[in-house]
């Protein structure tokens, strides 16, 4: 058996110049033995009896080709047979490893489409969906097995209770996180996202109105390469607050523009001009993500981003949401540089600032 398979890798091994080689050699031994083929073929007629083949030039050219084409046959049946059982055993190796290296993947993800049809529609999502039922495994893991059928009436009242309403608030009314889960979920809203803008209804100190964390964002999204463009930060405010507060919005231009993003200012009558006076959210800041997604985000009343304070979100899907879709499009639309940046020098500055970012994204 294992001389046989070794002379099929053999075979199977030679490549297009061995075969054409192994042609040559096969067509000059052809034209040589069909040379004395007639000869061969009238001494065994003399033995047997039979009659003579007549010895011509013509004669020996069409034993040389029958000779020659019957070989050739024979040759291409082998290397068909070989070729064909190199390939069979090619795909049976590929499908193999195939098996090995992704097997447990397609099959998780596969059980997770069944589970959660809506859920696990790409590979990111079938991934994120996985992490969260392994996660909920390992909570039924600790339960004891006799007790089962007790824990089970705990747990589908929780299910039904707390984090139903839970689930429900986060797309509807919105929870209440810390200021570091709020950043987490930016992170992980933002991951594989094409751009990334952040209207914002306020103007900060940098170093006393902002977390760490959120400093430490605008520095991680500002250093990620986006397919579409840098992150951007509007700050949509009255005409006079903007004025007002000239001073914090300088130093958090020069914060954003530090950390690779651009900034701009949106004056709220603009705005209210195109859409109405009654915006259709009172958030105050809302994060768009690759304009697919966003999240509304509310501040306790008298709080600044700072400290370990708590923040309200809501996450929306923007095709369910046009008031927040054509908002975001009328802010963007009047959205222009920081009146200390429109100057011709200051202008030209800001756009090759720019330029420059995009072209190293």
């Amino acid at each position: 058996m294992r001389l046989r398979r070794a002379k099929e890798d053999g075979a199977a091994g030679l490549s297009n110049w061995h075969w054409m080689a192994i042609v040559i050699l096969t067509f000059l031994a052809s034209f040589v033995v069909g040379q004395f083929l007639p000869g061969w073929a009238n001494s065994a007629g003399g033995v047997l009896g039979k009659g003579k083949v007549p010895d011509t030039p013509l004669i020996r050219i069409l034993s040389f080709l029958v000779l020659f084409l019957v070989v050739v046959g024979i040759e291409l049946v082998l290397w068909i047979r070989s070729a064909s059982r190199q390939t069979i055993r090619d795909v049976n190796e590929t499908v193999a490893s195939g098996i090995a290296l992704h097997g447990r993947d397609v099959a998780e993800t596969s059980a997770l489409r069944s589970l959660l049809p809506h859920q696990a529609t790409t590979p990111e999502a079938a991934a994120e969906a996985g992490r969260l039922v392994k996660r909920f495994g390992d909570l039924l893991g600790g339960v004891p097995s006799g007790l089962a059928a007790g824990y089970s009436i705990v747990l589908e009242g929780l299910l039904a209770g707390v984090v139903t309403r839970e689930l429900d608030a986060v797309g509807r009314t919105g929870v209440e996180v810390h200021v570091g889960r709020h950043v987490a979920i930016a992170k992980a809203l933002a991951a594989g996202g094409s751009s990334f803008t952040q209207i914002n209804r306020g103007a900060y100190d940098v170093w006393d109105e902002w977390t760490d964390v959120w400093r430490a964002l605008v520095r991680e999204f500002g250093a990620r390469r986006w397919s579409a463009a840098p992150p951007e930060y509007v700050v949509l405010m009255p005409a006079a607050e903007l004025d007002r507060n000239e001073a914090k919005l300088r130093a958090m231009d020069a914060f954003f523009q530090d950390a690779g993003w651009s900034m701009r200012c949106c004056e709220l009558e603009a705005v209210q001009d195109a859409i109405g006076e009654k915006l259709p959210t009172d958030a105050i800041a809302i994060d768009v993500y690759s304009d697919l997604t966003a999240k509304l985000l509310w501040l306790p009343p008298g709080q600044r981003f700072s400290g370990a304070i708590k923040v309200r979100i809501q996450l929306v899907e923007l095709w369910k949401h046009p008031e927040i879709t054509e908002l975001v499009k009328e802010v963007r639309a009047s959205a222009h540089l920081p009146k200390w940046a429109a100057s011709v020098d200051g202008h030209r500055l800001r756009d090759y600032a720019r330029r420059f970012r995009g072209a190293r994204h």
